[in-house]
């Protein structure tokens, strides 16, 4: 998957929404900016831990979209590769 990406976006931003520990992390090519999320704070600090220069936000999937009151958050963000 990676060497894909990499081919047709070098240097990319990859998004990953369940990165558990970060296993897909690991095989990531020099250059991508790797973001992710982690609903769960054990998985989610591991993955901190192990990949330090990636941004990984730890807490529920929606909470980027929508707010406790359910109003809706303006996506700011953009991305080339969601895994």
């Amino acid at each position: 998957m990676w060497d894909i990406a990499s081919k047709i976006i070098p240097n990319g931003k990859a998004f990953e929404p369940s990165t558990g520990i970060g296993r897909f992390f690991e095989n990531a090519p020099e250059g991508f900016s790797l973001h992710g999320m982690e609903l769960d704070k054990l998985s989610g600090t591991i993955v901190q831990v192990l990949h330090p220069g990636a941004k990984v936000k730890i807490g529920d999937f929606q909470s980027l979209f929508v707010t406790d009151n359910g109003k809706k958050i303006p996506i700011t963000e953009s991305y080339d590769v969601v895994i």
